[in-house]
């Protein structure tokens, strides 16, 4: 990222038909440190997923927080949410075709 500040929630959805359903977990509102790099926030709690199974990240933030994209083969959705509240389910109002680099880790 490349930041001054600002708040993020970030969020994991299922699949329905290719395109993000069901929240399924959420990290709640966390401050976004100021200046440029990774940035680690842990889901509120634990979320089992299956091997194969297509999930959605996504993330809804303040206006201070800015992200670092690139144009990209990759679908992106957007919801209208106006809020630092996750949609759910999803409602997209808009799509387009960016790259965001964001992953997630666990424990097998």
């Amino acid at each position: 990222h490349n930041n001054v500040g600002g708040s993020v929630n970030l969020g994991v959805y299922s699949d329905l038909s290719s395109l993000p359903n069901n929240l399924l977990a959420e990290t709640g509102i966390n401050a976004v440190s100021a200046g440029v790099g990774w940035q680690t926030i842990n889901l509120l709690s634990p979320l089992l997923i299956t091997a194969g199974v297509t999930y959605w990240f996504g993330f809804v933030a303040s206006n201070t927080a800015s992200f670092r994209f690139q144009a990209g083969i990759v679908n992106r959705q957007v919801s209208a949410s106006i809020s630092l509240s996750l949609e759910d389910p999803f409602i997209a109002v808009s799509s387009g075709l960016l790259d965001y680099s964001i992953y997630g880790e666990g424990l097998t």
